[in-house]
C-alpha cells in the first residue's frame, strides 16, 4: 500500500515538473516571438527570418510552436512582406500539417496567391480565386477576413467591379461577421462613386449623409469620406471636396485622415484667397457660394465653409509681408463674408468665432463701438469661448480707447469698462489680461 502511495506521489512530481518547464517554454517561446516582432516591424526581415528558424527548431516538439510560427507568417503579412509571409505560410502547412494553424497558414496563402494575381492587373482570375477561397475554406473562422482584404486590395488597385462584387458575396455570406461591416461601407462607398461618375451630385451627398449614419461607429469611416473626397477632386468637384473635407477634419479630429483632410482643406481655401488678386477672390468665393446654395444639403454648411474662408482671409491679412493695401481688402472681405453668411445663418461655434473675428477686425480699423458689440456677442453666445476671456477685456479696453479719443465721455465709458474687467477679475483671475483690468480698477476707483 506504501509503495503505491509512494509511485502515485513520485507521478505528481513528476507531472508537476513537466508543467512548470512547459509553462517556462511557454513563456521563452513568447518572449522569443515578441523579439521577431519587434524585428518585423522595424524592417529586419532577415534577421526575424533567421530567429523564427531557431524558435521553430529549439521548440519543434512543443504543441504551440505552429501557432507562434503562424502568427509570425501574420505579421509579416500585416506589415506587406507578402515574400516572407507566404514563404512561412508554406512552412506552416507542410511541417504541421495535423495542427489546426495548418488551414489559417492555408488561407493566408489562398489569399496572397489572389494578391499576385491583382498585382499584375489579373483581376477576373482574383476574383474567380477568391470565389474558390470562399468554397474550400466556408466555416473557417477568418474566411471573411481575408475575402474583405483581398476586395479592399482589388479597391486599391482601382478594380472596382470585383471589389463591388466580392464585398456582396462577403456580406451574403458571413453576415455576422465583424469584417461584413467593413464590406457593407465599402459598397456603399463603391456606389457613391458611381452617382459621382454620373454627375450626380446631390444623390451622391445623400448618400453620404446615410453611409455616416449607418457606420457612424465604423472606424473606416473617416478613411472612406477621404476617399469620397477624392472622387470629387478627380472629376473636378473642388466645392464637394472641400466640404467633405471640413466634415472629416471636424468629425473625427484625432483620426489620421483627419490631418490630411485639413490639410487637403486649408489647399483648397488658400487656393480661393489670393492675397495678390483680390477681385479673383471675391470671384471664387462668389462661385463657391452659388455651388453651395444650388444644393439644399450644402447650403447648410455654407456658413462654417465661409466662416473658414474669412478666417483665412483674415489670417493672411496679418501677413506683414503683404502690401497694406491688398491686406486691409482681405480683412475688409473677412467682415463681409462673416456679416453676409454667416451672421444671421447660423448658430453654436460658427457663429461665435464669427463675432470674435468681427471684433478684431473692427477693433484694427477703429471701429471700437462696433468691436466691442462684437466681443460682447461673441461671449454671450458662448460664455465658454477659447477665446471668453479677451472678449470681456477687449470690451473694456475699447471702451478705454473711446475713452481716451474723447469719443465717449468718462459717465458712459468708465462704467462698461468697470463692469467688463470685473466680470473677467471674477471668471478669468488666471487670465493674461487680469493684471492690467486689476490695475486699471485700482487706479480708477
Amino acid at each position: 500500500m506504501r509503495g503505491k502511495c509512494f509511485l502515485s506521489f513520485l507521478v505528481m512530481l513528476v507531472c508537476l515538473f513537466v508543467q512548470v518547464c512547459s509553462a517556462d517554454e511557454y513563456a521563452l517561446i513568447k518572449t522569443t516571438q515578441d523579439e521577431i516582432f519587434s524585428q518585423i516591424d522595424t524592417g529586419d526581415y532577415i534577421s526575424a527570418e533567421s530567429a523564427t528558424n531557431k524558435m521553430a527548431a529549439d521548440f519543434a516538439d512543443n504543441k504551440i510552436i505552429a501557432r507562434r510560427v503562424w502568427e509570425i507568417a501574420n505579421r509579416y503579412d500585416k506589415v506587406e512582406a507578402y515574400q516572407y509571409a507566404k514563404a512561412l505560410s508554406e512552412r506552416v502547412a507542410a511541417d504541421y500539417p495535423k495542427d489546426k494553424y495548418a488551414s489559417y497558414a492555408n488561407l493566408l496563402l489562398a489569399k496572397l496567391n489572389v494578391y499576385d494575381l491583382i498585382d499584375v492587373g489579373n483581376y477576373e482570375s482574383a476574383y474567380m480565386e477568391s470565389c474558390e477561397m470562399m468554397k474550400s475554406f466556408p466555416s473557417h473562422k477568418q474566411t471573411a477576413r481575408r475575402l474583405w482584404e483581398i476586395a479592399n486590395r482589388l479597391d486599391k488597385f482601382k478594380a472596382y467591379e470585383y471589389s463591388k462584387s466580392l464585398c456582396q458575396k462577403l456580406t451574403a455570406n458571413y453576415p455576422k461577421d465583424q469584417y461584413t461591416s467593413y464590406a457593407g461601407l465599402q459598397l456603399a462607398k463603391l456606389e457613391i462613386y458611381e452617382l459621382i461618375d454620373a454627375g450626380n451630385y446631390e444623390s451622391a451627398e445623400k448618400a453620404i449623409t446615410q453611409m455616416m449614419k449607418d457606420f457612424a461607429k465604423q472606424r473606416q469611416l473617416p478613411r472612406r469620406l477621404y476617399e469620397i473626397a477624392h472622387q470629387y477632386e478627380k472629376k473636378g468637384q473642388p466645392t464637394y471636396a472641400a466640404e467633405l473635407h471640413g466634415r472629416i477634419t471636424e468629425g473625427w479630429p484625432n483620426d489620421e485622415y483627419s490631418s490630411r483632410a485639413a490639410f487637403k482643406y486649408k489647399m483648397t481655401i488658400n487656393t480661393i484667397v489670393n492675397e495678390n488678386k483680390i477681385y479673383e477672390t471675391e470671384a471664387a468665393i462668389e462661385k463657391l457660394a452659388i455651388d453651395y446654395e444650388k444644393n439644399p444639403l450644402l447650403a447648410k454648411k455654407l456658413p462654417k465653409t465661409m466662416l473658414n474662408i474669412a478666417e483665412m482671409c483674415y489670417e493672411k491679412g496679418e501677413n506683414s509681408k503683404i502690401e497694406k493695401e491688398y491686406a486691409d481688402k482681405l480683412q475688409n472681405l473677412s467682415s463681409e463674408l462673416l456679416e453676409k453668411y454667416v451672421v444671421g445663418k447660423t448658430t453654436g461655434s460658427t457663429l461665435t468665432t464669427a463675432y470674435y473675428l468681427l471684433g478684431l477686425k473692427y477693433d484694427k480699423f477703429g471701429e471700437y463701438t462696433k468691436a466691442a458689440d462684437a466681443f460682447k456677442k461673441a461671449y454671450k453666445t458662448d460664455p465658454k469661448f477659447k477665446y471668453a476671456d479677451y472678449c470681456l477685456f477687449a470690451q473694456g479696453y475699447c471702451y478705454e480707447k473711446l475713452l481716451n479719443k474723447g469719443l465717449v465721455s468718462e459717465t458712459e465709458g468708465k462704467p462698461i469698462i468697470t463692469i467688463q474687467y470685473s466680470k473677467l477679475l471674477s471668471n478669468y483671475p488666471k487670465s493674461k489680461y487680469a493684471q492690467y483690468a486689476g490695475e486699471w480698477l485700482r487706479d480708477n476707483r
